[in-house]
């Protein structure tokens, strides 16, 4: 099959190699992105489908780091998604403990990453820290937001999208958009 820990190992030289400034990785697991739906039925088989790989979460950025080929192994950063752009996080699972990002631009483009095997620290499931990472994201979007007043840009506190400071509603969600 696949070495776990290599593939771990892989990843995390890749997306140091891709930090910036006082960006630092929060969370790490190894994973498989799907490639089909995932539903209660469907999860087994989205995951022996799926790439296996490493998800990452920083203080900025979410990175997936792929692992591809089956005799010479080839890793490659193949998600990075700026905290910004998430519009929300959802865990699911009933055999698999899967996690839904849904990223805002665009039409609402979803990855949905599941097979989780917890490699840093028993407490730092996916699903025990949720709330953790929901936090990272806020934070994220609440200093891009005041770095944005300055721009005359609003940034909407639902979806993430980024609003003329003029706007009443978000053009993306229609949420009435705090000024």
């Amino acid at each position: 099959m696949y070495n776990r820990e290599e593939i771990i190992d892989e990843g995390l030289n890749i997306i140091e190699n891709n930090l910036v400034n006082d960006e630092t990785i929060v969370f790490y697991d190894f994973c498989i992105k799907a490639r089909i739906k995932v539903t209660p039925v469907t999860e087994a088989l989205a995951a022996a489908q799926g790439n296996p790989g490493l998800l990452a979460f920083t203080n900025h950025n979410i990175f997936f780091v792929q692992r591809s080929g089956i005799i010479k192994p080839t890793y490659e950063l193949a998600i990075k998604i700026p905290l910004e752009k998430v519009a929300h996080l959802d865990t699911s699972g009933l055999v698999m403990k899967s996690l839904k990002i849904t990223v805002s631009s665009g039409e609402g483009e979803a990855c949905i990453f599941l097979n989780f095997k917890s490699v840093k620290d028993k407490d730092k499931k996916i699903e025990n820290i949720m709330a953790e990472l929901e936090e990272i994201i806020q934070k994220n979007i609440k200093a891009e937001s005041v770095g944005s007043q300055e721009l005359g840009i609003t940034v909407c506190e639902y979806c993430g999208e980024k609003n003329a400071k003029t706007n009443e509603k978000c053009v993306k969600c229609g949420a009435i958009l705090k000024k």
